[in-house]
């Protein structure tokens, strides 16, 4: 009798040892596949999501130009407002306000700068072609890098009554917090935007002592070199973050720009864990 207790245990023994082995590594086949689906599914999420800016920035390229389209054509109203400079200004600032514009510029028919409705250099190349194509008969938008900051512009003539002819410029900052944020939208994401590799527009905000530029060169030579989609971890703030990074294409831009999103990685990481569980 004793024998056969003592085989006994040593069968459930090994039982328990053998279904313990095996729930363990049930556990971690699942936690691993788990965790190969989320990846997949937040990286489908993040490459997706790259497209809105892109769609957005030419949502705004069509709105600014319907503005100035209205401002060239709507001859009555304006007239009034270039009698003097002072009135100009006081309509400057309204326009601006009103139409959610971050800036209004005049200027004369040679391209002379004469006001704006916040101060801001206009003395660049991208300006003066846009000017110039204005005095040609063309109106068209460019985006453009000045000052470290992504801006969509668009400029046409306005019937200044007796002053004669000007050129109204309108400037919609795309690398805004605000503009990023309302754009894309996708809960635990930051938005950036990169020149080169320096973040120059973020949903992250900006401290004197971060460092803001990428330092990851497998992310530029992906993106700027073989023009693809790179999607991977990245630190942001000494945060993990599964990012994905897309390259801006326009044709009056110049230099390399792109948009990247990054999650939070602890947040996918947690709801894996919580399924395994």
């Amino acid at each position: 009798m004793e024998k056969q207790k003592h085989l006994i245990f040593k069968i459930l023994l090994t039982v328990g040892i053998i279904a313990t082995i095996g729930i363990v590594a049930l556990a971690f086949l699942l936690y691993f596949e788990i965790r190969n689906r989320m990846i997949e599914m937040q990286s489908t999420t993040l490459i997706e999501s790259l497209h809105y800016l892109p769609d957005a920035i030419e949502g705004e390229k069509e709105r600014l130009r319907n503005l100035v389209d209205y401002l060239s054509s709507d001859a009555e109203s304006t007239t009034a407002q270039f009698n003097d400079n002072a009135s100009l200004r006081l309509f400057l600032e309204d326009f601006s306000y009103l139409a959610g514009v971050d800036n209004v510029a005049v200027f004369d028919i040679d391209g002379n700068f004469m006001l704006s409705s916040k101060p801001a250099n206009f003395n660049n190349d991208n300006v003066q072609t846009l000017l110039s194509q204005v005095r040609n008969g063309v109106i068209t938008t460019r985006m453009c890098t000045e000052n470290e900051t992504l801006s969509v512009l668009t400029a046409a003539p306005v019937n200044a009554g007796e002053r004669g002819v000007f050129i109204i410029l309108l400037q919609g900052i795309v690398d805004s917090p605000e503009f990023l944020r309302d754009t894309v939208g996708v809960p635990h994401t930051e938005v950036s935007i990169f020149l080169d590799d320096m973040r120059i527009g973020s949903t992250i905000g900006f401290s004197s002592n971060a460092d803001n530029h990428l330092n990851n060169p497998e992310i530029l030579d992906t993106v700027y070199n073989k023009d693809e989609v790179y999607i991977g971890h990245t630190t942001v703030d000494g945060i993990d973050h599964l990012g994905a990074y897309m390259r801006i294409k326009e044709s009056t831009l110049n230099e390399n720009v792109m948009v990247a999103i990054a999650e939070r990685f602890d947040y996918v990481r947690e709801t894996y864990v919580a399924i395994v569980s």
